[in-house]
């Protein structure tokens, strides 16, 4: 049951990704899908695979979505949310669309915990939630970087 949690909630994810009004570009909603897939999962596999604090499914199905989630999912997530911030004027809305996603994820983390998908020995959720606000405000960090850096090159 896990991972058609995880398949459906893939597919949400996308399926507003491809509905919404877009603010970032496409070479920039593919940089912030990337920057925050490769340091999900390099996260994910120092917390799971060094420091064990994470305890994975040995189901095939059930890792499988597992990895759906931190492939797919996490980044769109990182992907929606950069749209909206750069979307919305206030930073309110701003700050809202940040804790929608860290709450979005951590319903999914919950379920992934109820499934018997993951199992957490040294961590628990709101580590969890605190490392994913902490790579939102990288990847964000990342993305203005990114955004000043094309800047300059195409007014050049």
């Amino acid at each position: 049951m896990g991972f058609v949690v995880a398949f459906v909630a893939a597919w949400f994810a996308l399926f507003i990704f491809y509905g919404m009004n877009k603010r970032l570009s496409i070479v920039e909603n593919a940089f912030v899908f990337l920057a925050s897939m490769a340091l999900g999962i390099h996260l994910s596999w120092f917390i799971v695979e060094e420091f064990k604090w994470i305890e994975m499914t040995k189901d095939g199905l059930s890792y499988a979505g597992v990895l759906l989630y931190r492939i797919v999912l996490f980044p769109m997530v990182f992907v929606l949310v950069m749209n909206a911030v750069y979307k919305l004027r206030g930073i309110a809305g701003q700050l809202l669309s940040g804790v929608t996603a860290l709450a979005s994820l951590a319903v999914l983390n919950m379920a992934f915990v109820a499934y018997d998908m993951i199992r957490y020995t040294k961590w628990n959720l709101f580590y969890e939630t605190l490392v994913t606000a902490l790579l939102l405000l990288i990847v964000y960090v990342l993305l203005r970087g990114f955004r000043k850096a094309a800047d300059k090159r195409w007014a050049a």
